[in-house]
């Protein structure tokens, strides 16, 4: 559940929860305001003690620091940072704190992570075996994975607690041994919030 009003902000990761509010004394806006993991940020911040370190948290004051800026005599600063894995809650946005660290200034902004999916290696034969990592869904969801052309069910894999399947928790697949030569693709969507994400495939 999320929610914003006035000055305030409040939100949490748990369906009918509040976790935290806070009221923004600083201004904190970020571009893009929504898109996918590891995508890169660009945060504006004003209003805030001249020439102050600011801390970016990636989930409210507290959280892992993604940037640190020192803001200009006026309060102002620009910093780029990448967007960290994040579950999506039925497209409830990520909060994202700026923290003054001497005057304890506060802005605040919003980031909705989108469902991602790769596969990796991204080419390769029909028949020849890769791997779908997937990012930005559900927590703890089920995701059902498909080859878009002929569509074929491939099995299903399970996000962790950020939405995420990669790594050693990556879904490894098969390409059809129908798959026509030529651009193709995979599908992942998500059992419970229905997000889908799609990674390109070229079958050689």
């Amino acid at each position: 559940m999320w929610f914003s009003g006035g000055t305030g902000y409040g939100g949490d990761y748990t369906p009918g929860l509040v976790g935290e509010f806070v009221f923004v004394t600083a201004n904190l806006s970020v571009t893009p305001s929504s898109g996918y993991f590891d995508q890169s940020l660009e945060f504006t911040g004003s209003g805030f003690a001249p020439n102050e370190s600011v801390q970016i948290y990636a989930r409210g004051v507290g959280g892992s620091v993604l940037a640190t800026a020192t803001a200009d005599a006026s309060g102002s600063f620009t910093v780029s940072a990448v967007a960290p894995a994040s579950p999506d809650l039925f497209g409830a946005p990520r909060f994202l704190a700026g923290l003054g660290q001497s005057s304890a200034k506060l802005g605040a902004a919003t980031f909705t992570m989108l469902p991602h999916l790769q596969v990796m290696p991204d080419s390769g034969a029909a028949g020849s075996t890769v791997s779908a990592v997937g990012y930005g869904f559900g927590s703890f969801e089920p995701v059902r994975i498909y080859w878009d052309n002929p569509r074929t069910y491939l099995g299903t894999v399970t996000a962790d607690a950020n939405g995420t399947f990669n790594g050693s928790a990556a879904f490894p697949f098969t390409v059809p041994s129908g798959a026509p030569p030529g651009a193709d693709g995979v599908i992942g969507r998500g059992v419970y919030t229905a997000d889908t994400g799609t990674g390109p495939f070229t079958v050689e």
